[in-house]
């Protein structure tokens, strides 16, 4: 497998199985490194404790039998490499609950029978701002059943049941819950609302789970990047928070600029308090290229905690310059949905970026990361 590597960043490692790095100059090889002196860039080894999966924004709707089918992809890969299970950084679904005179529960059913399909394998995931689209699930408006609905799967829910609980009907969990997996703990923080990351509620409960397992690592999982987009024009680099998620112009795109300064600081200061922790988030879209534009892009610690931006599987986008450029069309760019297989070790963990070809997911080196937690 020949993967183009070309911007480093000091937590990047060698995919794991390489054999060598080839160095170039304008396009021609003019000498390789063999794996025997990869020294910082080699990765973890040894077994490790334990794996699982890592996605993100897989957009699944009906209508669209490719996000459907990447989805299953992700899954079946991570099911056949025995992760312990898979973690989804949020937007599950396009549009959520529709509502009309009947709630449209379509989304959220293709999504639970793509999970169901690998019953050994628990998913867990998180509300985005698209699974809000169509009905908040919480918040001022957070819509009840109109009329008696009956599941596809035969459940009937009567008038006036609220949508969250037809969103804990198909997840399994409420907006925000707590996983533990051997001694680590895992802390998912679902969007209350379509445009607000978390609100004052959820950000204590963060607060206090993060102060009771200080002494455990902890995984907190929310879906947008960080990004004080409202200080200026979301394109001058110097005036934003550089946090991963947000290559060049997709800046303007953070959710965390809707929620304001004040809220906003007031969770990175929790984040940054406690060492032991590591934040995962989505949203962006962009694919593990984007770091040859943004150092940032998939990885940063430069605000005083590990962050992580976890690339789309539904529909991933792909950054074509430094100007901010994407697309997310095929016949444009080698745009493919791409994820995380994550190996935990007792002091470390190492994030594997893979990426789908036609014969199956293979590693993206510039997507692979050591990270010591």
């Amino acid at each position: 497998m020949k993967s183009e590597y070309t911007h480093f960043i000091p937590e990047n490692v060698a995919p794991k199985g390489a054999t060598r790095i080839v160095v170039k100059k304008d396009g021609e090889e003019v000498c390789s490194i063999p794996a025997s002196r990869f020294g910082s860039l080699t990765p973890p080894t040894g077994e490790p404790t334990y794996s699982f999966g890592l996605i993100s924004d897989p957009h699944i709707e009906p209508s669209s039998t490719l996000k459907s089918e990447r989805l299953e992809m992700a899954l079946r890969f991570f099911s056949e490499t025995d992760c312990a299970f898979v973690c989804d950084c949020g937007d599950s679904t396009n549009a959520g609950f529709k509502v009309g005179e009947t709630v449209n529960v379509s989304q959220f059913a293709e999504y639970k029978r793509i999970c169901d399909l690998f019953p050994s394998l628990p998913v867990y995931n998180i509300a985005g701002n698209h699974d809000h689209y169509k009905a908040q699930l919480t918040g001022n408006y957070s819509p009840t059943l109109p009329t008696e609905t009956t599941l596809p799967d035969g459940t009937v829910y009567p008038v006036g049941t609220p949508l969250l609980t037809l969103y804990e009907h198909y997840t399994g969990h409420g907006i925000y819950y707590e996983v533990s997996h051997g001694s680590d703990v895992f802390l998912f923080v679902g969007q209350p609302t379509n445009g607000v990351p978390m609100d004052s509620g959820i950000r204590d409960w963060l607060a206090a789970k993060l102060e009771e397992h200080k002494e455990r690592r902890c995984f907190v999982f929310v879906h947008p990047f960080i990004d004080e987009s409202w200080t200026s024009s979301p394109t001058e680099v110097a005036d934003v928070i550089k946090d991963s998620g947000n290559p060049c112009n997709a800046r303007g795109n953070s959710l965390f600029g809707y929620w304001g300064a004040y809220s906003t600081n007031l969770f990175m200061n929790i984040m940054s308090r406690y060492t032991n922790a590591i934040l995962f988030h989505g949203h962006s879209h962009m694919m593990f290229e984007a770091q040859e534009y943004d150092e940032t892009a998939n990885y940063t610690n430069r605000n005083g905690f590990h962050s992580v931006h976890v690339p789309s599987v539904g529909n991933p986008r792909w950054l074509k310059g430094d100007d901010g450029t994407w697309t997310d069309k095929e016949a444009e760019a080698p745009v493919v949905p791409q994820a995380y297989l994550v190996d935990v070790y007792d002091d470390c963990i190492h994030l594997r970026g893979l990426s789908y070809a036609e014969d199956g997911w293979a590693p993206v080196a510039v997507g692979t990361y050591r990270i010591g937690i």
